[in-house]
């Protein structure tokens, strides 16, 4: 009878073991600083057989009673929008529980902190000592602090400490910079400065001196006609010039609309007109040189400002940018499409995924069984053998623990990867459809990479590479909902 009653005994510690276990709380997450009066997502997983509601409650770090409820009775559906602007005055490290109504099973997220945000900017362009020139395309600039996403922003131009007048009316004021196209009507000066005020805030910042605006004496202009594809498979820029004489070295950039600022291509173009007229020139090949003459295949949007610098002064400095969609020759592999399961995925575009298989762990799903397909035509180059491999990149700051778990964030993990030949000179209507072994992937809400990578010197181009965010959230929720 006594060693029936300590089996007993042993069998409600383990089912309470187990179902303390029940909830995990994975946003907000550990370290994270949450600013006042803004709102964010409170997240969490849950074993199956759980009641369908949830209290939701903020503590204070290394306090066990909770300053108040967030929500004491809500749907536990996984998520609640919660706003920031109802929880007191204190700043301080809190953390948040999930539990059952009765208290029997609660989760907790990791220590984040909460504080009032002091919204402030810093003007850091036109700052004093500038010269701008009239009909020109520039950008003011400035740094914010604790700007709430969607606060806004009045600028006004000051002349000679007179009067203000409103120049830009309700920018985003929480992005750092916005558009100033400088008008020919505005009076040339020494004497200017700008002004930036935030709505609704004690924020605002002025120029720390005067600037410049300038009436340009050129006495012509030179202008991008039209950027396009030779048969060579180089890149041109038809240019027109209205200068009486031009022999100039400039500069010029070229870049994909995606690519970051600093991946822009700079480049140094000599320039020559004995008189006005319009000339081509060829840029520095951004598309493969290699090529054969059986057709073109579109590839990228791409985009061309002449003269960023604006070293040579132009009656127009604002007609310098030109973009086109390039056509380049078939000579390297590109990544078509990537099927994630059943799902076909779209580059750089969110995929909410509804298939495969999930794998539970300690009654808990953790992991997400399926199979990956990836679409590879090779446009005529000997890339001979490659690799595909697929990797998932985390969002998560939890730590990695291998097998299992999350990853921290910005790492990544390569999943899966299998060998893929091609073959030289592959018509254009064949292809290689690469069926990878079916993996596990974690369900956190993270990044899919998928990319080809063959051996040797070659064209490298972004289009063997596949990247694209994927949501686990409405897969999770039907899980839920059937178990």
């Amino acid at each position: 009878m006594k060693k029936m009653a300590i089996v007993i005994l042993l069998a409600v510690c383990l089912a309470s073991s187990l179902l303390a276990q029940g909830i995990r709380v994975t946003h907000p997450r550990a370290g994270e600083e949450l600013l006042r009066d803004s709102e964010t997502t409170i997240s969490w997983l849950h074993a199956r057989g759980l009641p369908s509601r949830v209290r939701i409650e903020l503590h204070r770090n290394n306090e066990e009673s909770p300053p108040g409820n967030i929500n004491v009775s809500t749907e536990n559906d996984g998520s609640f929008q919660w706003n920031l602007a109802y929880i007191g005055n204190s700043d301080g490290k809190y953390f948040i529980r999930v539990s059952t109504l009765d208290g029997s099973v609660h989760g907790d997220s990791g220590i984040f902190a909460i504080r009032t945000p002091r919204p402030r900017i810093r003007l850091t362009w036109p700052n004093g000592g500038e010269t701008i020139f009239l009909n020109t395309n520039q950008s003011i600039r400035w740094n914010p602090v604790d700007i709430l996403p969607g606060t806004l922003a009045d600028i006004y131009l000051l002349k000679n400490g007179s009067e203000p007048s409103l120049l830009i009316n309700g920018c985003r004021a929480d992005v750092g910079h916005t558009p100033w196209p400088v008008l020919d009507n505005l009076e040339p000066g020494a004497d200017y400065r700008v002004r930036m005020r935030v709505r609704g805030a004690d924020a605002g910042d002025d120029s720390d001196a005067d600037f410049t605006l300038a009436a340009s004496s050129a006495v012509g202009d030179i202008e991008p006609l039209r950027l396009r594809t030779g048969v060579d498979g180089k890149i041109y820029l038809d240019i027109r010039s209205t200068f009486p004489s031009l022999r100039r070295a400039l500069f010029y950039t070229i870049k994909r609309p995606s690519w970051a600022p600093t991946r822009t291509g700079r480049f140094n173009l000599n320039v020559v007109f004995d008189g006005p007229g319009e000339k081509s020139y060829s840029l520095e090949s951004v598309l493969p040189t290699n090529f054969s003459l059986g057709g073109n295949i579109f590839l990228s949007y791409y985009e061309v400002t002449l003269d960023p610098e604006n070293i040579i002064a132009e009656t127009n400095e604002r007609n310098n940018f030109k973009a086109a969609g390039l056509c380049g020759h078939r000579v390297f592999p590109v990544i078509e499409k990537v099927l994630f399961g059943s799902q076909p995925a779209q580059r750089n575009q969110l995929l909410e995924v509804n298939n495969g298989r999930i794998v539970e762990k300690g009654g808990m799903p953790k992991e997400l069984y399926l199979q990956v397909r990836v679409l590879i035509r090779n446009y005529g180059y000997d890339v001979g053998r490659g690799k595909v491999k697929i990797s998932q990149i985390g969002v998560q700051s939890k730590p990695w623990r291998r097998g299992g778990g999350t990853l921290p964030e910005y790492q990544e993990r390569q999943v899966v990867s299998n060998d893929v030949t091609l073959a030289a000179g592959m018509p254009e209507h064949l292809h290689t459809y690469s069926t990878l072994p079916a993996t596990m992937f974690y369900l956190d809400n993270t990044d899919i990479l998928v990319e080809y990578v063959w051996e040797g010197e070659g064209a490298r181009t972004a289009w063997a590479s596949f990247r694209f965010p994927v949501s686990f959230d409405e897969l999770l929720r039907e899980y839920e909902r059937t178990h």
